[in-house]
């Protein structure tokens, strides 16, 4: 898998890019804030797009206390939340980690905000600042995957990334109707 399209202006590790949150590192402790998050966003992405069944099996499979506190604690996905300056009310998530057996390749797992977060700057700083990670980390290509009729399939366009091409992927007694995207990351 080979992009012609770089990253650019990832900024570095640690830093802010121009939002008005804070992005820090989250831990087990962040769980139920981005559980909350999850839910939130969850209902008001796809609930024109999916089921209501189908949402709570997602989040009840792939958000639940547990899996999330396995993720994390065996570093399968490192986690950023973004909290609004003063009340530290969690906005906004994302997680990543490395795709297994592909050196060089991340996933993004997850970006999810509240709708009132939506369009205000605050997903493109936390995908800059997963750029920036993985870039530290000598990642070369970060991949994720979008449902086709998700608004934020526009968002990660005109960040740069690339259909690489369009899947259906079974997920318990569901399907994902993805796109499978990439950005390569510039050295």
């Amino acid at each position: 898998m080979e992009l012609n399209q770089q990253a650019s202006g990832a900024g570095t590790p640690g830093q802010l890019i121009s939002s008005p949150a804070q992005i820090r590192l989250a831990g087990p402790g962040d769980i139920p804030e981005i559980r909350r998050v999850a839910r939130a966003a969850f209902y008001s992405t796809y609930i024109n797009i999916i089921t209501t069944d189908q949402i709570e099996y997602m989040q009840a499979v792939s958000y639940s206390e547990e899996m999330l506190k396995h993720v994390m604690e065996k570093g399968l996905q490192n986690f950023f939340v973004a909290e609004e300056p003063g009340s530290g009310k969690v906005l906004a998530f994302t997680a990543y980690g490395p795709q297994e057996d592909e050196p060089g390749v991340y996933k993004l797992h997850k970006l999810y905000a509240l709708a009132e977060a939506q369009g205000t700057g605050l997903g493109k700083a936390l995908i800059h600042r997963v750029i920036a990670e993985v870039k530290a980390l000598g990642g070369r290509l970060l991949v994720l995957n979008v449902h086709r009729n998700n608004p934020a399939y526009t968002f990660y366009l005109k960040t740069g990334f690339k259909v690489l091409q369009s899947v259906d992927i079974p997920f318990g007694p569901y399907w994902l109707n993805d796109y499978y995207m990439g950005l390569a990351i510039s050295s």
